[in-house]
């Protein structure tokens, strides 16, 4: 008889949407918790990725700078040979100049 008289006043189809109501309140929450635990999540990540890129930006310039001091290190090998090389051809033109008199004043 409650019913009835719920029924025929309204109420009991306030009550339904009532009800409804609250469940998609209650979805709609769930998704917003979702979503925060995946902008939370994503923000990590971001987060994460910048603290690589700042390593990357690093590698990059100690790569650069390592990359130059090598060439300074081949190019100052080149040079140091190119030196005593002429350093021993000067030598060796001198000495065969002086042994050749040498010879010459022995004999």
């Amino acid at each position: 008889m409650k019913e009835i008289i719920e029924e025929a006043a309204g109420v009991k189809r306030a009550k339904i949407e009532k009800d409804e109501s609250e469940k998609k309140l209650q979805d709609l929450k769930n998704e917003i918790e979702k979503i925060d635990y995946v902008e939370k999540d994503l923000k990590h990540r971001v987060d994460y990725l910048k603290i690589e890129q700042e390593k990357a930006k690093l590698f990059r310039e100690y790569s650069k700078k390592i990359d130059v001091h090598k060439f300074m290190v081949l190019e100052y090998g080149v040079n140091e040979k190119t030196s005593l090389k002429y350093e021993y051809e000067e030598k060796k033109s001198g000495s065969k100049g002086r042994t050749g008199k040498g010879e010459k004043n022995f004999f």
